[in-house]
């Protein structure tokens, strides 16, 4: 959301295959990003 490289993983799984679960440090919100193939 913010832009901040400072994220961490969540969950590996997010809710499709394709997609994980990941945490922002900056702004403190959860967002889901596509997997690299």
């Amino acid at each position: 959301y913010c832009g901040s490289t400072d994220t961490t993983l969540e969950n590996l799984f997010g809710p499709t295959p394709c997609r994980s679960l990941r945490y922002c440090n900056g702004c403190r919100q959860p967002f889901e990003q596509f997997k690299t193939i």
